[in-house]
């Protein structure tokens, strides 16, 4: 079916949608084609990707930090109760390290020790006393490290540098 262009004007979206795939179903790319070539066209704006996806990826990974601390909290207890100190003093230690690990993405995102404390969550005070307790522990396992470094990729502002305390 030949469309007019005074016809292709006036399409709404929904019937220049339905009107593509009909020419797609035939086997008509020239007007599939003409379709979409021809679309009215808009233009968008929107918050800065590079402030409001660090702030949105730093939030989210903050509170991600704290529910895993306090899972691991929980964890401590049980190995505690069961009797198994050892497991008990790995938990603390994975504990120490995941916290270090948050507050360096923080750090490399150039935040100030204040401005660290505003971007986390309020850490519950069984996690402060552990962490506490755990003392310098372990290096982190390769995995950890690993896991860590694919969480830096999703904050915008340390896809651009890897400079701790930046000033901007």
């Amino acid at each position: 079916m030949k469309l007019n262009e005074n016809l292709l004007e006036h399409l709404t979206p929904k019937q220049r949608l339905c009107l593509a795939f009909e020419a797609q179903a035939r086997g008509d790319e020239a007007e599939y084609s003409r379709l979409v070539d021809t679309c009215q066209r808009k233009t968008y704006s929107g918050p800065d990707l590079m402030f409001r996806g660090s702030l949105d990826a730093i939030t989210g990974l903050s509170l991600a930090t704290e529910c895993d601390l306090r899972g691991h909290a929980l964890s401590w207890l049980i190995a505690l109760r069961s009797g198994e100190p050892e497991t008990a003093r790995e938990i603390l230690a994975k504990m120490k390290i995941l916290n270090q690990a948050l507050v360096d993405i923080l750090l490399d995102s150039g935040l100030s020790d204040e401005a660290i404390q505003a971007a986390r969550p309020e850490t519950h005070f069984v996690v402060e006393n552990l962490l506490a307790m755990a003392g310098d522990g372990e290096p982190p396992d390769p995995a950890m490290v690993s896991i860590f470094d694919q969480l830096r990729e999703q904050i915008p502002v340390l896809k651009k540098t890897r400079c701790k305390n930046e000033n901007f």
